[in-house]
């Protein structure tokens, strides 16, 4: 973890066009243009006896020439649905689990568009999402038909991946073709610049996006990853936890483990002892974790120090993780290789570090392939080095657009650039470091929540009358908390009942991730521009001048 000799992926900054690069273009070649199943399974890539996942529920083994066979039967399968024309768009509604990797891959045989949704989501959230998209089948489980149905999908649209239900749905295996007639079928052949995947990503502006994500740009990531020193080697073990559709585990949990034949543990949710059992039983020898995570294996006095003896390496992402923490985690558990990246969903996953050697605190080197800028958010211009400014980056890994939003696709590019929103600064050794978000999105246990959406949500509560959300850091826990600010009508409710009203309403329509964990203050005014905008900087000001009066306070109080 020290920031001694010069880093494994260093950064070439070109003074004349102010433009960040990778050394390491120099020695490999570009990625080639492929298929999602022409990378992963196409090519007779062989390894059919490698075990690539195994499900944590009950120790089943997936061996690689196992899952391409079911994958194909069922791609098959759904290439001779009449429902199902080419190029259409299906969603996956599942936790983590082998099915999802199936139904997956199936239908990446069948080249069809896959919508990737949270099944976290509200019925607002999710039939949102189905208007926005309009899959043609929904790939889900019994327990979550309920949410699919309400929010808009039809019994007959629902493919069931864990039960015989009825209802005019199908069951999984109903969809099987023989493994003679899969083979005989072959995959369905798409252009490599069609979109393969549908994730969906918030934005400041409410509902959820779905961002056009080709198959060329995830064979782009995952050759950028494969050339970064150590950021995935052959042969990796490793534990998957985090949630499938985002894309953070999408790349890492599943396509890189086939591309790279590394081994995953699939958990289908985060549960801290049965984490640590299975990465001793497991030997797992990389992890991918979020900064909560970090927090809670560094603060908990009850996990040993040996936890994770046959860990490696160790990945961080969806939020930048405090340096501070970044060295507890290593003094801790003896792992010097930690290392940060940044991301988002619409650049595949990754622009920016998961090589060894990189600085703590910072997020590290540009990747192979991708080129940045550092530009004045205000003037458009770019910055002298040294500065900070909003951060652009381009090149293979980078999104299409957003799927039937124009408008948005247009604001997000300038000229080929995407904008990403996020302010940073490069030191000398080209290393990033994410200083502020101008989206303003909160970041939640790596989650992404938009305030506007809460926002416009608080609004529609008939006593609220101005709403304002922001996040707040609560270092216990290692993440921001929403946390609404609001005003309200003429009420004759106590301030406290009014709280756990509003909490309630929240609670009612909203994800897990959204809820104001943060608190709701009720004040006199919300600060907002002329033009009604709300001045979320200034909520951000009452919030320091607050944590300024209670630091003052308890000092006074031990004199």
């Amino acid at each position: 973890m020290s920031s001694q000799g010069p880093p494994l992926n260093p950064t070439v900054y070109d003074a004349e066009t102010k433009i960040f690069s990778s050394e390491l273009v120099k020695q490999f070649p570009p990625p080639t243009a492929k298929t999602v199943w022409s990378l992963l399974m196409g090519d007779g890539q062989g390894d059919e006896e490698h075990v690539v996942f195994i499900d944590t529920k009950d120790g089943t083994e997936w061996k690689l020439g196992q899952l391409k066979v079911l994958a194909e039967r069922l791609g098959a399968g759904l290439m001779r649905d009449p429902q199902i024309p080419a190029s259409s768009v299906v969603m996956l509604l599942l936790p983590n689990s082998i099915q999802f990797i199936i139904a997956l891959l199936a239908a990446q045989y069948a080249g069809l568009t896959v919508a990737l949704a949270n099944p976290a989501y509200t019925t607002h959230e999710l039939s949102h999402c189905l208007r926005l998209t309009k899959p043609v089948r929904i790939f889900s489980v019994s327990k979550l038909l309920g949410l699919a149905t309400r929010s808009g999908a039809t019994w007959s649209q629902c493919i069931v991946m864990d039960a015989h239900v009825g209802y005019g749905t199908i069951f999984w295996r109903e969809c099987l073709r023989s493994a003679e007639e899969a083979r005989e079928a072959k995959p369905r052949e798409v252009d490599p610049s069609s979109v393969a995947y549908l994730p969906f990503s918030s934005g400041t502006t409410g509902l959820p996006k779905a961002v056009s994500i080709s198959h060329s740009n995830i064979a782009a990531m995952c050759h950028i990853i494969s050339i970064t020193p150590g950021a995935y080697d052959r042969g990796v073990r490793s534990i998957g936890f985090l949630p499938f559709f985002h894309a953070m585990a999408l790349l890492l949990m599943i396509h890189m483990p086939i591309y790279r034949r590394g081994t995953i543990h699939i958990m289908a949710s985060f549960n801290p002892a049965r984490f640590l059992q299975i990465a001793q039983k497991g030997r797992c020898t990389d992890l991918s974790l979020v900064p909560p995570v970090f927090t809670m294996l560094v603060t908990n006095a009850d996990i040993p120090r040996d936890s994770l003896k046959s860990v490696r390496t160790i990945r961080c992402g969806a939020a930048p993780l405090d340096s501070a923490m970044q060295v507890a985690f290593a003094e801790k558990f003896s792992i010097e290789d930690i290392r940060q990246g940044w991301g988002m969903t619409e650049t595949t996953v990754g622009c920016l570090g998961l090589a060894a050697g990189s600085t703590p605190g910072t997020v590290g080197n540009i990747l192979p392939f991708v080129q940045a800028r550092i530009v004045d958010p205000e003037s458009g211009k770019d910055v002298e080095r040294g500065k900070s400014g909003e951060l652009w980056v381009r090149g293979p890994n980078i999104m299409q657009g957003y799927h039937a939003n124009p408008q948005a696709t247009k604001e997000a590019f300038s000229d080929g650039w995407l904008r990403t929103g996020d302010v940073v600064f490069a030191n000398e050794r080209g290393e990033f470091t994410i200083i502020d978000r101008i989206k303003e999105l909160i970041k939640y246990k790596g989650w992404q929540v938009a305030p506007a959406e809460l926002e416009g949500l608080l609004l529609s509560h008939p006593k609220v009358v101005q709403a304002g959300v922001i996040g707040i850091y609560d270092r216990k826990q290692g993440t921001e908390l929403p946390r609404a600010y609001i005003k309200v009508q003429n009420s004759s409710n106590e301030p406290e009942e009014l709280v756990q009203e509003l909490q309630a309403f929240v609670a009612r329509k909203a994800s897990a991730q959204k809820q104001l964990r943060g608190g709701i203050r009720i004040v006199d005014a919300v600060p907002v521009s002329p033009s009604g905008k709300v001045l979320r900087k200034l909520l951000r000001a009452m919030v320091q001048k607050e944590e300024a009066a209670e630091k003052d306070a308890m000092g006074a109080s031990k004199l």
